[in-house]
């Protein structure tokens, strides 16, 4: 094995270094391993145009081959499928909680959004938590290499991982987490049989807000539970394209190729005069959660999860866009291993689904800082780097 790992770094505004970074001395309760692949999530895209607090390797969606394990690590990293070997490969849950805080004993281990001293890998914002994480980011300290922009990462105690078989693509492996989002935010419209407020059901018509992946898995997924009609509104004819093909969507309209009005007819005219039953916001601004919830019916859910990290003030009327509309709106920035494991099921599943699809670019760590510059043209969807 290399003494060194090359890594893409960022160390400034949209500014990226490839660099040698030490390989870390795997300690008795961790494990490294050698990125396979690597997606490229939006949460990266944002990073990357923001300064970072101290220069860090980005990319939390990872599958990549165990090279080295400490003598604990089987007792310390919570494996599904395991037991854990040298040799297997593994796609990586995104966070580790503390499990001592309070949120953590509240709502369990591994909700790493919620507890208040969590890490996540790849990441060099602390927004999540409130307090210290217990390990670090920074590539100028042990262990280095945390995140998957890079040839080998590192593995802390805690963390949740799923053993590949041999039969699933790294790429394939490495959508576990957009994948698992998009399976949370439709979890959290669905209700008890039978309840009054039920609105994701063989009878509803879900609109999805994105044409991004997350919107895509989002839709994909409403359409295997049965829903009977998706719907969606995007920004570009390819992905509204590839949502059809993909997701099953059944009708689709452009937002810069439309009126507000002409989107509200859109909606009208394929729900008898109501509105969706469910509506899932996958766009981060306040324009589009405002225009989701016109959209909704009375009695309607809508599930955010678009706008996850930079603000988004609306206008919201109480009267008319809540009591009114008896509504169910919710958020979503908790997921957890179970919803991951879910979506781990799905990906197993590939040879059926066909997830290459949402695929629109394989690259390099040399070519990564094209990739995140040019995250927004209308042609391109999520790309990967695969080692």
């Amino acid at each position: 094995m290399a003494n060194y790992s090359r890594a893409a770094v960022q160390t400034d505004v949209r500014k990226l270094e490839l660099m040698d970074l030490p390989i870390p001395e795997v300690r008795d309760d961790g494990m490294l391993i050698r990125v396979e692949a690597v997606s490229i999530c939006g949460s990266d895209v944002h990073y990357f145009r923001n300064k970072p607090i101290f220069p860090a390797v980005l990319g939390h969606e990872v599958c990549g081959t165990i090279v080295e394990m400490g003598k604990d690590a089987r007792r310390t990293i919570h494996a599904f499928y395991g037991p854990l070997s040298v040799g297997d490969r593994v796609c990586v849950y995104p966070g580790v909680t503390c499990g001592k805080c309070m949120d953590c004993l509240t709502y369990g281990d591994g909700v790493y959004t919620m507890c208040r001293d969590t890490f996540a890998y790849g990441d060099f914002f602390q927004y999540q938590g409130e307090g210290e994480p217990p390990f670090t980011n920074r590539v100028n300290e042990w262990p280095y290499v945390t995140g998957g922009f890079a040839e080998y990462m590192y593995i802390y105690p805690n963390t949740y991982v799923w053993k590949v078989p041999d039969t699933m693509p790294s790429r394939i492996a490495s959508l576990i987490d957009p994948l698992a989002c998009a399976l949370r935010a439709v979890e959290l419209a669905q209700r008890a049989p039978g309840v009054l407020e039920d609105s994701m059901n063989v009878n509803s018509t879900a609109l999805i807000m994105g044409d991004g992946a997350i919107g895509l898995f989002a839709a994909f997924y409403a359409r295997l539970l049965g829903v009977r009609q998706v719907l969606m509104i995007g920004a570009s004819e390819y992905k509204l394209g590839v949502a059809r093909d993909f997701s099953g969507v059944d009708a689709g309209i452009n937002t810069l190729a439309s009126t507000y009005e002409e989107r509200r007819e859109f909606v009208l005219s394929r729900t008898g005069g109501r509105g969706a039953d469910t509506v899932i916001n996958c766009v981060g601004n306040a324009k589009a959660f405002r225009e989701g919830a016109d959209h909704m019916k009375r009695m309607g859910t809508m599930v955010d999860i678009g706008n996850a990290i930079n603000p988004a003030p609306v206008e919201f009327d109480v009267q008319r866009d809540l009591t009114f509309k008896h509504g169910t709106y919710m958020g979503m920035m908790a997921t957890t291993p179970a919803t991951f494991n879910k979506s781990f099921t799905l990906l197993l599943q590939d040879e059926k689904f066909h997830f290459d699809k949402i695929f629109t670019g394989q690259f390099t760590l040399d070519t990564l800082q094209g990739a995140l510059e040019n995250a927004t043209s209308p042609e391109y969807i999520k790309g990967f780097i695969q080692f």
